[in-house]
């Protein structure tokens, strides 16, 4: 499947737009919100760090623009695709690298939620049609002309724009969490890697 590793196929579940060039060191960027300025899109500068094509991709990856202090760091998701019979394949995703204590707690949260939507979608993706963002791209537009009339500084604020276009995440099933949430637990490749896995046609 190519649903992971191809910018036209990214946005049929992953996020409005994208930019991924499935190969070592290319771009594997996402972006949530295309309407923000550059550096404030969604996962923004993330690069491929490995590929076997059809098996496996994995990609650094940063905390979303209103958890400022943690976004200026990397995590590392690894997506793994394994055929099971000949008309489905089993994805699993691994988020791991985490640090511990304040906006790496956030952070931590905020994915717990978001990867069930992503893998939610990849699943509707195949089952009835890919994601539509419709829905999505007139409730950021409002969010970017509210806080354009609330501030005269250049460019829409990230903290208002995502903790409300970001808070639809908490309508999806939630990861199953590992009950100790310690820096040693989370740097296990089980600590998000119990997302998933999903089916889906091959």
């Amino acid at each position: 499947s190519t649903v992971t590793s191809q910018s036209s196929s990214s946005c049929s579940f992953f996020a409005p737009d994208a930019k991924i060039e499935p190969h070592v060191g290319g771009a594997y960027e996402v972006y949530m919100d295309p309407l923000a300025n550059p550096g404030m899109k969604g996962a923004d500068d993330m690069r491929v760090m490995a590929v076997q094509p059809k098996r496996m991709i994995s990609f650094d990856w940063n905390a979303p623009p209103h958890l400022a202090e943690a976004r200026k760091q990397r995590t590392f998701v690894v997506v793994r695709l394994e055929p099971v019979g000949e008309r489905q394949t089993r994805v699993t995703l691994h988020h791991t690298g985490w640090g511990d204590g304040g906006e790496w707690d956030a952070t931590y949260d905020y994915f717990d939620k978001a990867w069930g939507a992503v893998l939610g979608n990849l699943k509707k993706r195949f089952d009835s049609g890919p994601q539509d963002w419709g829905p999505w791209m007139d409730q950021l537009r409002k969010m970017h002309e509210a806080d354009a009339g609330r501030t005269s500084r250049q460019g829409p604020q990230p903290s208002s724009c995502w903790r409300s276009a970001c808070s639809s995440w908490s309508a999806w099933p939630r990861a199953r969490r590992p009950s100790e949430r310690s820096a040693t637990a989370r740097a296990d490749a089980n600590a998000l890697g119990v997302l998933g896995p999903i089916w889906v046609p091959s």
